[in-house]
């Protein structure tokens, strides 16, 4: 089991691995009041396990492995909402293993993918619901970075393929050029990425990857393989895969310099 309890409300919060909420009296232990979600029993669960909840203004968050997220009053344990944050067909490979994080009005939690459990796997994502309705107010993969561009406030977020947003924090509006691009059609029909064109920050912050193997084994070996880039399909003979969500952009926060600052 590994959860970090919650001391908040006058009282303190545990999750086991199956989401059954817990409140205790932090002075005697006693149990004030139990809440199971009933989660789904006929699953192939990646992982069981539950890192904790988030407790503010009376009220209790957590997550559940069907990727459900649950607002609970911290007093009764009575269920307030409770919002989906995964596919509408879930096999237990999109969950919510960690505690969210509640920053005013807004609950921003996160998401556990399964590795490898088939060829199309769901897109983790970091995502914002309202703390009173559970209503969703955004989806994305790394979480944003409030940043100062040219005298304008604006909010910068990469995405897990690299792709790098710089927009107006008051209006939403892009702050740079946006180029949309399809998809080699052979890969995916109908589907779009974009590229993001950056003077200053061409390689580290588009879709542009490029493997060049060294000479000796490592060509030898790349020359079996199929290999066209970021968007290369599998095939029987054997493909070299490229993992973006590993390398191309940090899935926890976008690291932000100030001009002039100490290095």
């Amino acid at each position: 089991m590994i959860f970090l309890p919650r001391l908040a409300e006058g009282l303190v919060f545990v999750i086991t691995p199956f989401n059954q909420v817990i409140a205790l009296d932090p002075a005697t232990g006693v149990e004030r009041w139990v809440f199971d979600p009933q989660i789904a029993r006929d699953r192939a669960y990646s992982e069981a396990s539950a890192r904790g909840v988030a407790v503010q203004g009376g009220t209790v968050f957590f997550g559940t492995p069907e990727a459900r997220l649950i607002a609970l009053n911290a007093a009764t344990g009575k269920k307030l909402w409770e919002s989906s944050l995964g596919p509408a067909t879930n096999d237990g490979n999109y969950q919510v293993t960690s505690a969210q994080v509640v920053v005013v009005a807004t609950v921003i939690v996160g998401s556990s993918i399964g590795d490898n459990g088939r060829a199309e796997m769901e897109r983790g994502a970091v995502s914002a619901f309202d703390s009173r309705t559970g209503k969703p107010e955004m989806d994305m993969a790394s979480r944003p970075a409030l940043v100062d561009a040219h005298g304008r406030p604006a909010v910068t977020v990469l995405t897990k393929m690299g792709h790098y947003f710089l927009l107006d924090r008051i209006t939403g509006k892009p702050l740079l050029p946006l180029e949309e691009r399809a998809v080699p059609e052979r890969v995916w029909k109908a589907n779009k990425f974009r590229r993001r064109s950056l003077s200053r920050c061409v390689t580290a912050c588009s879709t542009l990857q490029k493997f060049e193997p060294r000479p000796g084994w490592c060509a030898d070996g790349f020359a079996k393989l199929r290999y066209e880039g970021v968007f290369t399909p599998p095939t029987p003979k054997g493909t070299l895969p490229i993992f973006p969500a590993t390398w191309a952009a940090p899935t926890g926060a976008l690291p932000v310099t100030t001009p002039g600052a100490a290095r």
